[in-house]
């Protein structure tokens, strides 16, 4: 195990603690569960990195699409979250705002479909010399 895969184990096990904690102890009020929810996909998205490196059925291509699919979860609900934390009227801020926060999630649940309806390319080709396209002069 690397370096970079044990930064990726801590840096889950942080997340995943800071969530237990805000749930347990609700700092945020009624908001806290939301926030803890929030943390869930985005502390396992390193984790999802650190895969390769503890079993051999996970190939990196595949850890980094559910690596990249965490954080596409974790992204609206991350936008909700911040626009609801600390009010004292939340459930109202959501209902006024539930078309905004559904598009978020709707469009989130498309982009990771999308993501799965297309197959894994070949890296293969990236380490051919002549096949990488230069942006830029």
């Amino acid at each position: 195990m690397t370096i970079l895969e044990s930064l990726q184990i801590i840096a889950a096990v942080t997340g995943l603690t800071e969530s237990l904690l805000v749930s347990v102890y609700r700092r945020f009020g009624a908001m806290s569960w939301m926030l803890a929810f929030f943390l869930i996909p985005a502390s396992l998205s390193p984790a999802a990195l650190a895969l390769p490196a503890w079993t051999d059925s996970w190939s990196a291509e595949s850890a980094a699409r559910l690596s990249f699919v965490l954080l596409i979860a974790a992204a609206p609900l991350g936008a909700i979250v911040s626009c609801t934390i600390n009010r004292e009227n939340y459930l109202q801020y959501l209902r006024e705002r539930r078309v905004s926060s559904a598009l978020l999630i709707i469009a989130a649940v498309v982009l990771i479909a999308s993501l799965f309806a297309v197959p894994v390319e070949n890296s293969d080709l990236i380490e051919e010399p002549g096949t990488a396209i230069f942006l830029g002069k």
